[in-house]
């Protein structure tokens, strides 16, 4: 059974949740599980294509990604991915600009 539908409702609920922190489609941000959020109010995701979160954990290795973005502190992407257990923490007024690649 596909687990498609699953990314699509978690994309949703995100999307949701971070309307005034994402700037781009809340689709192009696919937050994989095992991946936990803690995002200030004044923070900002510029996604100007894509971000992937977690990616890779298809195997259940129990790992799990932290992305943490403190206040005034922006995280901007182009196309990228981050595999499983990376953990990316923005300090407050903090900016990371992040191209096409997978870390």
């Amino acid at each position: 059974m596909s687990s498609d539908w699953r990314i699509g409702i978690r994309a949703l609920l995100i999307g949701i949740k971070y309307r005034n922190n994402i700037k781009g489609s809340s689709r192009s941000f696919r937050v994989c599980k095992n991946t936990k959020l803690k995002i200030s109010h004044s923070a900002r995701i510029v996604i100007n294509n894509y971000l992937v979160t977690n990616s890779n954990d298809g195997f259940d290795n129990g790992r799990t990604s932290i992305f943490r973005l403190d206040d005034n502190s922006v995280l901007k992407s182009d196309e990228f991915t981050f595999l499983y257990g990376a953990d990316v923490i923005l300090f407050e007024n903090s900016e990371l600009l992040l191209g096409k690649i997978v870390f």
